[in-house]
């Protein structure tokens, strides 16, 4: 078959490689190699050398041809033309002499190609390998780092459930303190292998005893319905920079009322910021009523051992197998947006800087870990502005609301002077106003101001000083009525909705911006704010032990062990969206009903998925804290009240001897006293201590 005998169809891709290949002169003799290679092949007429080439190669932009025909015909390669950043691809089976020699000439006439065409971008061309990726001596340092962690959690397993590192014997012990007792019965060497167990993290994760007055179970379901709309949004983002067959009908998308729907997933992140300053102002008030140095010191600690090493080793992780799991035309992607950049900014990472370097100009090592270090940011400042609500009540809420007051400046000045639209979707630069901390900390701190207001309200059952507090004031009107409460949820439901919403007025028009200046200023200084504040009017009723329904469904034992593993799920999702649609060998067509499938599929996979590298990474990180390092802490306190409780004996003794008959009153209250303290040294009798360790436990 001849040059001449070529159906046109045929013709059509290989005309369009010469064309872009022959776009940029060839400064040198080699670079004609590629070129003369397909004459070559054209004029020769081989069938057999042909035909791969032919069929190889995609007949339309976006079309990524047989990468797996390509690959395994031993006298082509494939490659992957790219114009970086927008999705349009074009596979192309060609000659192996084009592999390497002609990467920049390539590269260098399709960027001019985008150029001369109108589209903004330049040219990229990824070689996918054939062949598996040499193992490194990083990857051989991960084999075995990992395997030996794997052999320790299977030890840990057998330490569980054998007499090693200590004996015990379950009999006449109940079920709910089996654990405490087989904890007590080991070693130190014993406790640091248990925490490893498989089995018995299994178990802590799955098993969660929850009492009816456990109001805050309720914020267990928030976390995974928020969990599951940010892999929905990620879903969508991540499919836009895809080679996508129906481009057209995908843009129609965002113009519709799926396309609002799908803009909601952005105020997940900042129900996450609420969430974590609420729960975290709630459980810190109390160690923070009394001066400390230590407990302040060690809420520090306990937070960078709950984060650091489980961010460290999920990137090891990451570094260690993820280049071998996977093949496709774009997979050579997974290398430049995951490996090298975490290679090249892991630290970022590890210093929570990412959210500030590199910057706009470079993805960064895993982008959604922006959060994480915006989260750790925020933390920095809320134990200090705890501790101020703790020495003076009035000085907490001034500062608690001045740092929201000073976010909603900030934003609107920068909204402002940059010219930021009021959607990050037709946002030049979104991060400004997106990932930087000075943007989200004022829904955090809404929502250290609910935990502060709630943890009036729950003091103010048992301490009348708290009985006129604006929390218990507040809750309390919610607590008065059916009718105040449907009206809660009403407003709250309201302005959640109408933010949702709002932006379609801005999205139905991509060529356009509708919004004025100052109006999207006002709207990016104050959305975020606005939103937790609407959700946590939502929220009220069934955070108080009312509403049901609501109850019902957010609070039930269900969510629970779900919830536990949220922080790991975030970690992952991201990578198993990216690995699943780097091995694609044609392009999507994209409708709204493939997404919802893919959203579906990415959400329980990544569940499923977070369990194991849970009882890998995270929870023996948090056994070995409990049991080997705040044991002491725990000691320390347990010491302390013992010797409040000898001076209590103490002193009923000396009244004992001195007056009884006189001293009734102060006797009775001494007693009274007395019981309160011993009820507090022993947690199992104690269902205000038991709330506070199960709450704090939930965190």
């Amino acid at each position: 078959m001849g040059l001449l005998e070529i159906p046109c169809s045929f013709l059509k891709p290989i005309i369009l490689l010469i064309l872009v290949l022959g776009f940029v002169l060839p400064s040198k003799a080699q670079d004609y190699d590629c070129l003369s290679a397909i004459f070559q092949k054209l004029s020769e007429g081989n069938q057999a050398d042909l035909l791969p080439m032919i069929v190889g190669t995609g007949k339309d932009f976006n079309d990524l041809g047989e990468y797996d025909l390509c690959i395994n015909n031993p006298g082509t390669t494939y490659a992957a033309l790219n114009v970086f950043p927008q999705p349009i691809f074009l596979g192309v089976c060609i000659p192996s002499s084009c592999n390497s020699a002609n990467t920049k000439l390539i590269a260098d006439a399709i960027t001019q190609f985008a150029i001369t065409s109108g589209i903004f971008g330049s040219g990229k061309i990824y070689f996918p390998d054939s062949e598996p990726p040499p193992v490194t001596v990083g990857n051989w340092i991960g084999f075995f780092a990992f395997g030996l962690l794997i052999a320790i959690c299977l030890l840990g397993i057998i330490v569980e459930y054998s007499n090693l590192f200590g004996k015990i014997d379950y009999e006449g012990i109940e079920d709910s303190k089996q654990d405490k007792a087989l904890v007590d019965s080991k070693n130190t060497l014993g406790k640091f292998f248990l925490s490893f167990s498989f089995s018995r993290n299994l178990r802590k994760m799955f098993w969660t005893p929850q009492r009816s007055d456990d109001y805050l179970s309720v914020l267990n379901g928030l976390r995974v319905i928020s969990m599951a709309y940010i892999i929905f949004g990620h879903i969508h983002e991540a499919m836009q920079g895809l080679p996508i067959i129906n481009p057209d009908e995908a843009m129609k998308i965002q113009k519709n009322w799926y396309g609002i729907f799908v803009m909601g997933a952005f105020y997940s992140v900042d129900t996450f910021f609420f969430l974590s300053a609420f729960l975290g102002a709630y459980l810190m008030i109390p160690k923070l009523m009394k001066i400390s140095i230590l407990n302040f010191i060690m809420i520090y600690v306990h937070r960078f051992i709950r984060i650091f090493p489980a961010l460290g080793l999920y990137i090891a992780l990451l570094l260690t197998f993820i280049n071998f799991m996977g093949s496709g035309p774009i997979w050579d992607s997974v290398d430049i947006m995951l490996i090298q950049t975490c290679k090249k900014y892991w630290w970022t990472v590890l210093t929570f800087s990412n959210n500030f370097y590199p910057g706009t100009s470079d993805l960064g090592c895993i982008g959604v870990l922006w959060y994480i270090s915006n989260d750790m940011m925020f933390f920095m400042i809320l134990p200090i502005v705890v501790f101020a609500y703790c020495r003076h009540k009035l000085i907490g809420y001034i500062l608690t609301s001045g740092l929201i007051m000073m976010n909603i400046i900030i934003v609107f000045i920068i909204s402002t002077v940059h010219h930021h639209p009021m959607t990050i979707m037709k946002d030049g630069n979104p991060s400004e106003i997106y990932h930087k901390p000075h943007a989200r900390f004022g829904a955090y701190f809404v929502g250290c101001l609910f935990g502060i207001m709630y943890y009036e309200w729950k003091k103010s059952k048992t301490a009348p000083e708290y009985e006129r507090t604006i929390g218990a004031i507040f809750f309390r009107f919610v607590e008065s009525s059916n009718i105040i409460r449907y009206l809660f949820h009403l407003i709250g439901t309201i302005i959640i909705l109408f933010l949702v919403m709002i932006t379609f007025t801005e999205t139905s028009k991509p060529n356009e911006i509708v919004w004025p200046q100052i109006p999207a200023s006002f709207f990016n200084a104050l959305h975020r704010p606005l939103f937790v504040t609407g959700l946590a009017l939502f929220l009220a009723g069934p955070m108080i032990g009312k509403s049901r329904f609501l109850r019902f469904i957010l609070g039930g034992s269900a969510w629970a062990p779900w919830a536990k593993i949220t922080f790991m799920v975030y970690l992952i999702h991201l990578i198993l969206i990216i690995w699943f649609y780097a091995q694609i060998r044609q392009a999507l067509y994209m409708t709204t009903r493939v997404a919802v499938y893919y959203w579906f599929a990415a959400f329980i996979l990544s569940y499923l998925i977070a369990i194991p590298i849970t009882l890998l990474i995270e929870s023996p990180i948090l056994q070995l804290s409990k049991h080997l390092l705040f044991t002491k802490c725990s000691s320390v306190s347990n010491f302390n009240d013992i010797k409040r409780l000898n001076s209590t004996n103490h002193q009923l003794e000396k009244l004992l001897l001195s007056a009884p008959s006189q001293k009734t009153t102060n006797l009775q209250k001494l007693e009274a006293e007395l019981d309160a303290k011993m009820r507090l040294l022993d947690p199992a009798s104690s269902p205000e201590r038991n709330s506070m360790i199960n709450e704090t436990n939930a965190d």
